[in-house]
């Protein structure tokens, strides 16, 4: 390369100037000075010039189209507003490319969008139609928001009544079952309220203790639990409800079978009085 023949000659001559006289130093002075005369040597610097001048070209021309560019940024194409995320409207504004314009027959199909007027007697029909269409519902229900009614207390006032006042004969036995105390209570009765349109809800939990009550009263009282867990529309309206039983007292065969018998009876009475109660809560509220 050029820069490297260039570089031989200049050390070269710097070794002849420092040291003592060097014969074989002299001779590769000579022999680089010898090939500078030599055709190839010279069709290698005029290649290399040739690359130069081409260079400088391409550097000149890059600039001038810069220069060309920052004179036309106002001046954008279709194509080019449509990449920079923009295009123009058939009037010709400019405009977000996501923009969406109606045909002609899009506009005809949809119509007039601006407020029409009505006369006051069609005012009047339209706010009275609104009202009975809400009656029952809050004052905030044009919002699409919707209200409840907690009736717990009516609810467990009800089931209460009730329970306590079911008995079941054992057979077999001359004895009855009974609810001795209602305990762990949560939940009962809600109404849903939304645009006049009221959902009746059941959602309830609780825990029956129940006794035996003989006709001997020396007789033993047998006892036992009934745990109901989440009582609900569904189960009520599909009759299963299926509480967790348990007889509390020790029992051989055949009594056990006599009062399981029972037990199962006393659970398919309380729940016919709880669908009934469902009835009656959407009769009544």
């Amino acid at each position: 390369k050029l820069g490297d023949y260039e570089d031989a000659v200049e050390s070269l001559q710097l070794a002849l100037s420092l040291g003592p006289y060097d014969d074989e130093v002299e001779y590769l002075l000579g022999q680089a000075k010898a090939s500078e005369n030599d055709d190839s040597y010279q069709q290698q610097r005029r290649q290399q010039r040739q690359q130069v001048r081409q260079r400088v070209a391409q550097k000149n021309a890059l600039e001038e189209e810069i220069v060309r560019d920052e004179g036309q940024d106002d001046q954008m194409s279709d194509n080019e507003e449509i990449m920079r995320g923009y295009k123009k409207r058939s009037d010709g504004s400019v405009t977000s490319y996501f923009t969406r314009e109606m045909t002609a027959e899009e506009k005809k199909l949809a119509g007039d969008f601006k407020p029409k007027e009505i006369s006051v007697d069609e005012a009047r029909r339209l706010a009275d139609k609104a009202h009975e269409d809400t009656k029952g519902a809050g004052s905030w229900w044009a919002g699409g928001t919707w209200e409840e009614e907690n009736h717990e207390k009516w609810f467990r006032k009800e089931v209460e009544a009730f329970l306590y006042g079911l008995v079941v004969a054992v057979e077999g036995k001359k004895c009855t079952i009974k609810v001795e105390s209602i305990e762990k209570w949560n939940g009962g009765g809600y109404i849903m309220v939304k645009t006049g349109t009221k959902k009746y809800i059941v959602d309830m939990s609780f825990h029956v203790k129940w006794v035996t009550e003989a006709e001997n009263p020396s007789d033993e009282a047998i006892l036992g639990t009934l745990e109901y867990f989440e009582i609900t529309n569904s189960e009520l309206e599909d009759g299963e409800i299926n509480p967790k039983v348990n007889i509390r007292t020790p029992l051989k065969e055949p009594d056990r079978s006599l009062y399981s018998t029972a037990v199962k009876k006393f659970c398919g009475e309380i729940q016919d009085g709880l669908v009934k109660l469902l009835e009656k809560f959407k009769q009544e509220k």
